[in-house]
């Protein structure tokens, strides 16, 4: 019976182990996220710009729209981490992995940023999965199959 109570009990603490990387670029520019390290709450993002949602139509508006984020990421003085976070979010919507994991790279020094967009590089994982401290996925669904996409 105690036995029975130490596993409940275990069960019961046993959280999303952290998001470890392989030596690369983007792991080297995650390594400022910590275990503690809260994710910037992306609402604001997803709300100024509505082509960011899984299924949104593929309008002229839609593509002026990114096309407007992607040049003016491109020209900045400075990483505008927002932008950087919708565009990794459209590479992850159309399945380009190595733009995604290159737009994560370039959060680097926005710790809280990319903690919020590591949940949506899970290759198979809904983009909805809320992001947890260190960027661990909180509430993976049971039976997710995920489909292996290491960063480049």
């Amino acid at each position: 019976m105690r036995c029975l109570l130490l596993a409940l009990a275990l069960l019961l603490t046993v959280e999303t182990p952290p998001l470890r990387l392989p030596e690369s670029p983007a792991a080297r520019s995650f390594a400022g996220v910590g275990a503690e390290t809260q994710p910037h709450s992306l609402e604001d993002l997803l709300e100024s710009a509505p082509w960011l949602v899984e299924h949104a139509p593929a309008s002229d508006a839609v593509w002026s729209s990114w096309a407007g984020w992607l040049g003016a990421a491109a020209h900045a003085d400075r990483v505008d981490p927002a932008r950087r976070a919708g565009l990794c979010r459209v590479a992850c919507l159309q399945a380009r992995w190595e733009d995604a994991w290159r737009h994560f790279e370039r959060l680097g020094g926005h710790p809280d940023w990319q903690a919020a967009v590591a949940p949506w590089l899970m290759p198979g994982a809904p983009l909805e999965i809320a992001a947890g401290p260190g960027g661990r996925a909180i509430a993976i669904p049971d039976g997710l199959l995920l489909r292996p996409a290491l960063p480049p």
